[in-house]
This record gives C-alpha cells, sequence and structure tokens, in this order.
C-alpha cells in the first residue's frame, strides 16, 4: 500500500518523537556533565576518539568515559534526526513540520562540527598563546544544544494529538510579539550561562540571593563576578517575561487549556535555578 501524506495523528510517530526526546534529555545532560568535569579535551582528535570509535580504556577513565559516551550519543541523536526527519517528510502533509524536520538535521550536523571545532582549535591542539577560539566555539556548542531541544520539543508537539485535533487559531500579534520576546531573552540567558560555565565563574558569588556581604551584586567586580551576576540579574528580567507572557496567554479561551502545566514547567525551572 502506498503511504501518503496526510494531517492524521499518527501514534508511531509521536511515540518515536518521544522516545528520541528521552535520548536527547540524556545527551544534554552529557554534555553537561561533561563541562562540569572539564572532560571536554579527554581526547584530542575528532571525529575519532584516539583514532578509533571504541578505544582502549575509555571505561576505565572518567573523563573519556564522559567525553566519549557524549559523542556517542551524540551520532546517535544525529540518526534519529535524519529518521525524524524522513519519516515527517513522507507522511506530514504540513509543510511547516517538514521544514521543521530538515532544520532539525542541518541544526544537529552543525552542531556537531561546533563540538568539533571546540576540540580541534583548542589551545591543546593549536598550542596558541590564547584559548579564544576554543571557548568560542564551547559556548557556540553549548548555545546549540538548548536550540537542538528545542526543535525536538517543537517536532514532538506538532505530532501529539492535542495539537494535530485542536482547531487552528491565530494567535493574537501582541502574543507573538512577547513570545519572539521570551525566546530571544531566553537564549541570552543560555549565552550568559554557557559563558559564566567555561569562565568558571559559577560559584562568583557563592550564596543566593544575596552575597555573603548582604548585597545583591557583588562586592569585587571582576570578569567572572560581572558575568555570574549579569546570568542573575538577566534571569529576573526572562522571569518576568515569561510571566508576561503566561498572563496574556491565560487570558485567551482558546488557549486557556494546558496553560497550568506551562506555569508548573516554570516553576520547576525556577526552583532548579535556585538549588542550582
Amino acid at each position: 500500500m502506498k503511504l501518503a501524506r496526510s494531517p492524521d495523528f499518527k501514534p508511531l510517530l509521536f511515540l518515536f518523537c518521544l522516545f528520541s526526546l528521552i535520548w536527547v534529555a540524556c545527551l544534554l545532560f552529557a554534555g553537561g556533565f561533561t563541562t562540569t568535569i572539564r572532560a571536554g579535551m579527554a581526547f584530542l582528535d575528532w571525529p575519532l576518539s584516539n583514532g578509533s570509535l571504541n578505544p582502549d580504556g575509555w571505561t576505565e577513565h572518567a573523563d573519556q568515559l564522559a567525553e566519549h559516551s557524549h559523542r556517542l550519543l551524540g551520532m546517535k541523536v544525529g540518526v534519529l534526526s535524519l529518521i525524524a526527519c524522513l519519516w515527517v517528510y513522507i507522511r506530514d502533509e504540513r509543510s511547516w513540520v517538514r521544514t521543521l524536520g530538515r532544520l532539525l538535521v542541518w541544526v544537529v550536523v552543525l552542531q556537531g562540527v561546533m563540538g568539533g571545532a571546540r576540540v580541534r582549535l583548542d589551545s591543546l591542539n593549536t598550542l596558541a598563546d590564547s584559548n579564544v577560539w576554543g571557548q568560542t566555539f564551547a559556548v557556540l556548542h553549548a548555545l546549540g544544544a538548548q536550540v537542538t531541544v528545542g526543535l525536538w520539543v517543537a517536532l514532538t508537539l506538532s505530532q501529539s494529538p492535542g495539537w494535530i485535533r485542536r482547531v487552528a487559531v491565530k494567535a493574537p500579534r501582541g502574543l507573538l510579539i512577547l513570545g519572539y520576546v521570551c525566546v530571544g531573552g531566553l537564549m541570552i540567558q543560555v549565552l550568559l550561562g554557557a559563558l559564566m560555565r567555561q569562565n568558571d565563574a559559577g560559584l562568583a558569588m557563592p550564596t543566593f540571593p544575596l552575597t555573603p556581604q548582604g548585597y545583591l551584586w557583588p562586592s569585587v567586580w571582576s570578569l567572572q563576578s560581572s558575568l555570574h551576576f549579569a546570568h542573575r540579574a538577566w534571569a529576573c528580567f526572562v522571569t518576568i517575561t515569561i510571566l508576561c507572557f503566561l498572563f496574556n496567554f491565560m487570558r485567551y479561551r482558546f488557549i486557556s487549556q494546558g496553560w497550568g502545566w506551562i506555569v508548573g514547567l516554570v516553576a520547576v525551572a525556577m526552583g532548579l535555578q535556585w538549588l542550582l
């Protein structure tokens, strides 16, 4: 039987997207863990690890285990992205969803290249006096990770029964603009967080919400303390923007259902940031 494109709910495709999201979450965790233990340069070559897909002894050393697991998970997510792209291209009649699938593949490929550039252009390989290029691609790699997660979530949502069966209604222009502001604000926040992590500034202000001296701002300004403070201050702006978006989101009856889940997710994210 010839497969045809249709707008109908496709249970297997939806389950595949959910399955893929689990692996994307594992990849995100592995990348963050690798950065935390400073294992990004456990192997000086790329795309292979010590010249092999299965380097000797990589399971016996924590740094190599973290980095090579991260690389293997990246390969797996790349394969899953290709499958998803082909699946929606063959079966989904919505052009924007097919475009989303193609964009996902390109972003995943670019993400892998940036991860490789972070290794190949590190000062341990180039022997340069500074590591500006290695750090730059490390930050871009962190940004790309969040974009990848966002695209996978969007693709999964587009295949969910609630989305497909809901009658399409054009959102107000003001709500769209506010949504774009939220996304832009979140990307800047991710950028600040990546800069903070790559410059070992995570504990430049070791207490929260006040410093040990009892201030909202650092008593001594440096690159590390400035990045940390900027990350905190911008988080306040992003939080206010998201709350404004949610308030306007709930005003419209056609999108009133499910807002509780969104509020809950925002609360969980804020709680995790508080604990971290």
